[in-house]
C-alpha cells in the first residue's frame, strides 16, 4: 500500500476540490497522475472501522447408526460438538490496502478428528463495500487442476480446517497453527468475480467472490468523449503491455474454476467464468475508468467522515460494517478400509477411490507414493510403516496425506516423509533413526505449490536433521509452511534448518511455527533451529529451544513469545561464512553476512540462557547493520541488553526486561 505523510500535502475540506480535479478533460498520462495525487490527498488521514461481527452457526448433524431390517429402517443418533469456538468482536481499522488476520480458535475435546469449515458472508455491507473487502485464507491449493495462490472464502466458497482429536484450530495475531484466515482492503477496486444470474441481458448480482487486481499505475487507458462531449477512458493494456482480453485468460489459469474465462461472452462487461444453462455462476468483471475515479471518491469521502468522526464531529454516515462469520464443526467419520499390505495400500492411494484408509497390520514398502490430486488419510492404528527407499513416504505437487497413530521408520540414510507441493499432517507419528524426519523440497524441479506441513503431537528423533524446509522463492507468493505443535524434535545435527539459497527461484519463502514444543539439539554440534532463508518467518510459542547455539538467524523475521531459549554448547569465536553460521553457543545468534533483512521480536516473559559465560543471550554480528531490527517487550537474560534493543513501553531492570506498565503496578 501507498503511505504517504499529511504534512506535505494539504487536505481539502469537502469534496468539491475533489470532483473538480477529476472533471478536466485532461490527457491519459494527466488523469492517472491526478488519480495518484488524489489517492495521496484522500488517504492522508484515512482511517475507517470494519467491525468483524463473528456469529458462528453450529450445525446438528445426524450420523446413522447402522440398523437395517426388512425394507429401509434407520435408526440414528444426534450428536454435539464436543469443544469450544472462540472468536473476536474487537473492532479492526482498516483502509485500502490494508489486511489482517480474522480471530478465530477451536477447540476439539472429542477422541475423533473434526472439520471446521468456515464461510463469511457480506450481506451486512452495502454493495460499494463489498465491492473493496474480501477474505481469504492464506494458502495455495489446487482446485480444477488449477493452482491458486490464495483460497477466497465467501457464502458460495468456503474452506475447512482439520482439527485432530484433543487438538485445537488457532488462528489469532500472535500465533497461527493452521493457514491464517485473513481480510483484505483492495487498493484499488479495478475489478471482481462475482456470483450472478443473467437476466435480460444484464447480470444480477448476488455476491462478490475475489478481486481482480493489477498494477493500475502501469495500466493504459485510450480517451474518447461521448454525444455530450464527456470525456470516456477505455481500458487499453493493464500493464502496457497487456490487453484485458489476455490479462482475463491469464488469471483464468489460476483462479481454481474450470475452462477459461469467456472473454467473447460478455453480457453487460461480465465475462462468464462458470456458468450453468440457466445463466447462474460465476462471472469475472473488469471496471471501467469512471467507476474507478467513483470508488476512488467513495474512499476518500469515507475518509474524510472518518477523521470528522475522530476529531469528535457529528457525523450521520455510517462507517461500521458488519462481516459474518459462518463456523460449522463436523466429524470426520468416513468409513475406513482395511489395508493389511503394501500393494494394497498404493493400489488404493492410486484409484483415488477411498480417503481413509486403516492398517490392520504393520507393512513394508520400498516407497509409498502419494501422486498428484490424491487424498488420503492413513491410521496407522499403532502399526509400522517401513520402507527401504531413500524416501519412505513420498508426497508429489498437488497430493494430501494424512497420517496419525503409528511409526515411520526407514533405512538411516534415508527420509521418512518427503513432501514437495503437498499437504501433511501427522498426529502421534513416530520418527526415529533415519537422516531427515521430515523433509520439505519445494524448491524442487520448478515447484510453483506451497507445502503445508502439521506435525502434532509426535516425535521426531533424527541423525541430521529432523525437519529439513526448502521454500520454493519466486516460484510463489505464498510461504511453504510448517506447523510444530505439542511434539518433541531431536537431532545429532541441526533440528530445524533452512535453506539460504537466492539463485534460481531460490529456496526462500518459508513459514514456520513452533507450539508447545522442545526442540532439542543432542549432542552439543548444531543448532536448535537454522533460519539462512531471506523473506522467511519463525514463530516460537510457548516452546522450549536448546543447541549448541539455540538459534541461528541470517535472514528473515522471528518472534520467540513465552519461550526458552537455551545455547548449551562451549563459546567460539563468531566469523562470516558463504555457508552455514558460527557455532557460538550463544541462545541467540543473529549473522549478518548475508545482507537480508532480519528482525528479532521477544515478548511474553521468554527466557534466553546460555551454558559458557562467554556466550550471550543475544549476540549480533556485526551489531551495527541497518538492515537489523531488534525489539524485546519483555524477557529474561543472562546479561543486560542494549538500550536500543528494548521496546518503547518497556524497561530494563538488570537482566529482566518488563512492560512499563507492569513495572509500575
Amino acid at each position: 500500500m501507498k503511505k504517504f505523510k499529511l504534512s506535505k500535502i494539504p487536505f481539502p475540506s469537502d469534496l468539491k476540490i475533489i470532483k473538480n480535479f477529476f472533471s478536466n478533460e485532461n490527457s491519459e498520462e494527466i488523469a492517472k497522475l491526478n488519480k495518484n495525487i488524489f489517492m495521496q490527498i484522500g488517504l492522508a488521514f484515512f482511517t475507517i472501522v470494519l467491525t468483524v461481527v463473528i456469529l458462528f452457526a453450529m450445525t446438528s448433524a445426524w450420523y446413522t447408526n447402522i440398523a437395517q431390517t426388512s425394507g429401509l429402517v434407520f435408526e440414528v443418533e444426534p450428536w454435539g460438538f464436543d469443544g469450544e469456538i472462540i472468536t473476536s468482536e474487537k473492532a479492526v481499522e482498516a483502509g485500502p490496502g490494508d489486511n489482517g488476520i480474522v480471530h478465530l480458535e477451536a477447540e476439539n475435546n472429542s477422541d475423533g478428528i473434526i472439520d471446521i469449515s468456515v464461510n463469511v458472508s457480506k450481506s451486512g455491507m452495502s454493495p460499494e463495500m463489498q465491492k473493496r473487502m474480501f477474505f481469504y485464507v492464506e494458502t495455495s491449493a489446487t482446485r480444477e487442476g488449477e493452482t491458486m495462490e490464495r483460497v477466497y472464502v465467501n457464502n458460495h466458497e468456503g474452506y475447512t480446517y482439520t482439527v485432530f482429536n484433543q487438538s485445537s484450530l488457532t488462528l489469532t495475531e500472535k500465533v497461527s497453527n493452521a493457514p491464517k484466515l485473513k481480510w483484505q482492503w483492495v487498493y484499488d477496486v479495478l475489478g471482481y468475480y462475482v456470483l450472478g444470474t443473467e437476466n435480460g441481458g444484464s447480470i444480477t448480482v448476488e455476491e462478490y467472490l475475489r478481486p481482480i487486481e493489477y498494477d493500475y499505475d502501469k495500466a493504459t487507458f485510450e480517451k474518447t468523449v461521448d454525444d455530450e462531449g464527456k470525456p470516456i477512458y477505455k481500458l487499453l493494456t493493464v500493464d502496457g503491455e497487456t490487453e484485458p482480453e489476455d490479462f482475463l485468460y491469464m488469471i483464468s489459469a489460476t483462479d481454481g474454476y474450470e475452462g477459461n474465462i469467456d472473454t467473447n461472452g460478455s453480457i453487460g462487461g461480465y465475462y462468464p467464468v462458470e456458468v450453468d444453462e440457466n445463466g447462474y455462476g460465476v462471472y469475472a468483471y473488469l471496471c471501467s475508468y469512471s467507476e474507478i475515479e467513483t470508488a476512488i471518491m467513495d474512499d476518500t469521502k469515507m475518509g474524510i467522515l472518518a477523521q470528522k468522526k475522530a476529531n469528535g464531529e457529528s457525523i450521520s454516515e455510517e462507517l461500521t460494517y458488519r462481516a459474518q462469520l459462518n463456523v460449522s464443526a463436523q466429524k470426520n467419520e468416513a468409513p475406513a478400509v482395511s489395508v493389511g499390505n503394501a500393494e494394497t495400500l498404493q493400489e488404493i492411494i492410486d484409484s483415488g477411490d477411498y480417503n481413509y484408509v486403516q492398517l490392520s497390520s504393520s507393512i513394508n514398502v520400498d516407497s509409498l507414493e502419494i501422486p498428484d490430486g490424491a487424498k488420503i488419510m492413513i491410521d496407522l492404528g499403532g502399526n509400522t510403516i517401513s520402507g527401504t527407499a531413500a524416501k519412505v513416504v513420498d508426497a508429489k505437487p498437488g497430493s494430501s496425506v494424512t497420517m496419525v497413530n503409528g511409526t515411520i521408520s526407514g533405512p538411516a540414510e534415508g527420509t521418512a516423509v518427503n513432501a514437495v507441493g503437498a499437504e501433511v499432517n501427522m498426529s502421534n507419528i513416530n520418527i526415529s533413526g533415519m537422516h531427515y524426519g521430515v523433509y520439505v523440497g519445494d524448491s524442487n524441479d520448478n515447484n510453483v505449490l506451497d507445502s503445508t506441513v502439521r506435525i502434532v503431537g509426535s516425535t521426531i528423533e533424527t541423525e541430521s536433521c529432523a525437519v529439513f524446509v526448502s521454500g520454493n522463492g519466486l516460484a510463489s507468493e505464498q510461504k511453504t509452511t510448517v506447523v510444530i505443535e505439542k511434539s518433541t524434535l531431536k537431532s545429532e545435527g541441526i533440528v530445524i534448518s533452512g535453506n539460504g539459497t537466492t539463485t534460481g527461484n531460490g529456496r526462500w519463502g518459508t513459514d514456520i511455527n513452533i507450539i508447545d514444543s522442545e526442540i532439542i539439539n543432542e549432542n552439543g554440534i548444531g543448532a536448535g533451529i537454522y533460519q539462512p532463508q531471506k523473506d522467511s518467518t519463525l514463530t516460537i510459542y510457548d516452546s522450549t529451544v536448546s543447541g549448541y547455539t539455540a538459534i541461528a538467524l541470517k535472514a528473515g523475521s522471528a518472534k520467540i513469545i513465552d519461550s526458552t531459549i537455551a545455547g548449551t554448547g562451549e563459546h567460539n569465536t563468531p566469523a562470516f561464512g558463504n555457508s552455514g553460521f558460527s557455532d557460538t553457543g550463544d541462545a541467540v545468534y543473529i549473522e549478518t553476512g548475508y545482507g537480508h533483512d532480519i528482525s528479532l521480536e521477544i515478548d511474553e516473559n521468554s527466557v534466553l540462557e546460555h551454558f559458557d559465560a562467554r556466550s550471550l543471550s543475544l549476540r549480533v554480528f556485526e551489531k551495527d547493520a541497518p538492515f537489523v531490527k531488534i525489539n524485546i517487550i519483555s524477557g529474561e537474560f543472562k546479561e543486560e541488553q542494549p538500550e536500543e534493543y528494548i521496546a518503547e513501553g518497556s524497561v530494563q531492570n538488570g537482566t529482566i526486561v518488563s512492560v512499563l506498565q507492569s513495572s509500575e503496578e
